[in-house]
């Protein structure tokens, strides 16, 4: 590990789990510098956002009760905050832990508001005290780079099959017990492709194409005999849902805990 990540990291658990996602940013850093050579040929109209880091593992998240990691699609981009932003390690990535705990705070999205209510319902005595609340839970996102500044996912494919190997190694790292994707059917390709490390192939609970009513909920569990069960949910992006998303994600978690 380099001198600049020693002296930002200690040697806490949560902070060693965050030094493992950081080597992985910096080992496959050539997955980014062949993507920033190869877009531009393929996408001359677009202007490339990133690459953006994970947004958060909490402070609690590694005894966690729920061990829960909420992934979105392509990540937030916002100029003036990720100009401001520094780089993570000596990585290429932009650091953007910060920003993930202010739009956790004060986001009014729907992506936001609904993983606030999901945490507030599974950690009521913490339900004010969005600190507490942020230290429970992991979050990142599928593709690390964006084409938009606005809320349209405008970023093609070609960068979510670059960005899958940062993707499954975050997991394989951070180890969660809930895999939540908010990523809709739409990027099941890249997805069911995945073992995150675990040697028997994924159980389906329910089918890949199965709808509960609008939501777009596929259920797996992954599972070896060498480590703890990782539950899986892909379901559609909160843009869009339902109410009962959340209380459907909530007793999915409670009831797989």
């Amino acid at each position: 590990m380099h001198d600049t990540t020693k002296k930002e990291f200690g040697d806490t658990a949560i902070e060693l789990l965050r030094k493992k996602v950081l080597d992985v940013y910096e080992k496959n850093g050539y997955i980014c510098k062949r993507c920033k050579t190869e877009c531009p040929k393929r996408y001359s109209s677009l202007e490339i956002h990133g690459p953006l880091s994970f947004f958060n593992i909490g402070n609690s998240f590694a005894e966690d009760k729920y061990k829960i990691l909420f992934v979105g699609k392509n990540t937030w981009y916002n100029q003036k905050d990720v100009n401001n932003t520094k780089i993570f390690g000596t990585s290429s990535f932009k650091d953007c832990r910060e920003q993930g705990r202010q739009m956790f705070r004060d986001g009014t999205s729907r992506f936001w508001t609904i993983i606030k209510q999901i945490t507030q319902q599974l950690y009521p005595e913490d339900i004010t005290d969005h600190g507490k609340l942020w230290n429970h839970i992991a979050l990142t996102n599928l593709t690390r780079c964006n084409t938009s500044q606005d809320s349209y996912d405008t970023t093609p494919y070609y960068f979510t099959e670059q960005c899958i190997k940062f993707f499954e190694e975050e997991v394989k790292n951070i180890k969660p017990k809930h895999l939540v994707l908010f990523t809709s059917m739409s990027y099941d390709p890249y997805i069911e492709k995945l073992h995150f490390g675990y040697s028997n192939s994924p159980k389906n609970i329910t089918e890949q194409a199965n709808r509960n009513g609008n939501m777009c909920w596929w259920e797996r569990k992954f599972s070896d005999t060498n480590r703890d069960s990782m539950f899986f949910l892909r379901t559609r992006h909160p843009v869009r849902a339902p109410s009962q998303i959340v209380s459907e994600i909530v007793n999915w978690i409670r009831n797989t805990s």
